[in-house]
């Protein structure tokens, strides 16, 4: 990672100066090429110093820092973008299974079992009624529970 560190020494007399120049339109003047750059403060009272640190990276397999995890499709499904649509049981624990549908999706279901990583949640318990996330969100962990809603369309017989 290279470093490079850029120091702006400003006074206001010269700001002054350059606002001036630039409401005349006048032909900015070619810079000195071969006068070094101003390394300390200028000795006038009243000078504006702006420094900046630039930084450069390089990426190398790395991805980008500053594109935001939350645009990523890593993190979905979400919660609220998953239905319930039914429950496998094993009453030992190990077996059991749970399907979702995707809301925002009508053509992908997710089967889950215990410990499986859906998106951002972790499928921590599974019960004959409900399926339990724990979800991990900015540094922190919530437990979540969905429950299996009853089909009103499902004829019983007694």
């Amino acid at each position: 990672m290279t470093r490079t560190r850029i120091a702006l020494f400003v006074s206001a007399a010269s700001l002054a100066v350059v606002v001036g120049a630039q409401q005349q339109q006048r032909s900015p003047a070619k810079p000195d090429s071969t006068a070094p750059a101003p390394t300390t403060p200028p000795a006038t009272s009243g000078a504006l110093v702006i420094q900046r640190e630039v930084f450069t990276y390089t990426t190398r397999g790395r991805r980008d820092p500053m594109v935001s995890l939350m645009t990523s499709d890593a993190l979905r499904p979400l919660l609220q973008d998953i239905q319930l649509l039914g429950i496998i049981f094993d009453p030992r624990g190990s077996g059991s299974q749970a399907t979702f549908k995707d809301l925002t999706d009508d053509t992908k279901i997710y089967r889950v079992t215990l410990g499986q990583t859906l998106g951002r949640m972790t499928v921590s318990e599974i019960t004959p009624r409900d399926v339990e996330f724990t979800i991990d969100e900015f540094g922190f962990s919530r437990r979540e529970r969905i429950p299996l809603k009853p089909d009103s369309t499902a004829t019983r017989t007694p």
